[in-house]
């Protein structure tokens, strides 16, 4: 079956499944490694790979001068900048009870960006076939990822190898098994790994409330209120731009202010106390927009 992308309002929808069957005749195939080197690594400096690969491939650098009618430069204007919409796909399955519930939407609407359905509610894309066009067919490494102790060198070795296909990745059906008291430290782990790796272009937990009980893990309880997972996600998603943090600060003596940005939807509104003036724009930050060029704003 081919993989197909659905938008339905602002929320994308992924649907299909795909198989490979590969076998081979000759059994008797020897390989042989040699001079193998292993370099020994702290936790810090696998931190700071992550950082390093994060800033390259999920940030961008915005840069803002803010003038007055004249097109002079005006500093110590006062920066304000909100992402709306996270450029990283990221999301959650959904369960059939999302549907009237609105704590359930608002809560998964307000963190995500991209969904898939529960077992129970794949046969409702039949009723969208006739009526939404799909996109272009994917060629997509779709994975898997259930986890019980999770091995992050090995993680990333395995998402290593498949990004040698040159096809992007997606994480799919993320969660993990293990006891409470690690499993969402665990979670954490998984997360941070796939957002840090460059050819993985999107990740999909299997996550969603059910009130018969959640598939391996959930993010709430009933009333919506996070649990251990849940503040993980919303951990990460602050990190990463998400949930409406704001970045603020003041124009330099050019009328410049420059930041890095994650990819995504941005809120921007620029004030200037001894002007008594205020203006307000919005923009989208993509891996496109590399050198930036000034982004002018009359105030």
């Amino acid at each position: 079956m081919e993989d197909r992308n659905v938008e339905i309002g602002s929320i994308g929808i992924i649907s299909g499944c795909r198989e490979s069957d590969q076998k081979s005749e000759d059994t008797t195939v020897e390989i042989w490694v040699d001079s193998v080197s292993l370099q020994p690594f702290t936790q810090e400096e696998w931190n700071a790979h992550h950082e390093q690969t994060i800033h390259k491939t999920r940030k961008g650098a915005m840069r803002i001068r803010a003038v007055n009618s004249a097109g002079e430069p005006v500093p110590n204007a006062t920066i304000s900048i909100v992402q709306n919409r996270l450029g990283f796909s990221f999301g959650c399955e959904v369960e059939k009870n999302i549907l009237g519930n609105q704590a359930n939407q608002n809560w998964f609407t307000k963190r995500f960006t991209v969904t898939t359905f529960a077992n129970e509610m794949k046969c409702m894309v039949s009723l969208y076939v006739d009526t939404i066009s799909y996109g272009t067919t994917l060629s997509t490494n779709l994975v898997e990822s259930h986890f019980n102790t999770p091995n992050i060198p090995y993680m990333r070795s395995a998402l290593d190898t498949l990004a040698a296909t040159g096809l992007p990745i997606w994480l799919t059906e993320v969660d993990v098994q293990a006891p409470p008291n690690v499993q969402a430290n665990y979670f954490e782990q998984v997360l941070r790994e796939g957002h840090a790796h460059p050819q993985v272009k999107g990740m999909v937990t299997r996550s969603g409330y059910s009130p018969s009980g959640c598939y391996k893990m959930c993010l709430t309880d009933g009333n919506f209120r996070n649990l251990p997972a849940g503040d993980v996600v919303d951990k990460l998603l602050r990190e990463w731009g998400g949930l409406r943090v704001q970045t603020t600060g003041l124009t330099d003596s050019d009328g410049f202010f420059e930041a890095s940005l994650f990819h995504g939807d941005y809120d921007i509104n620029i004030a200037h106390p001894l002007i008594n003036s205020t203006a307000s724009h919005s923009f989208t930050l993509t891996s496109d927009d590399s050198p930036p060029s000034p982004f002018v704003v009359h105030v």
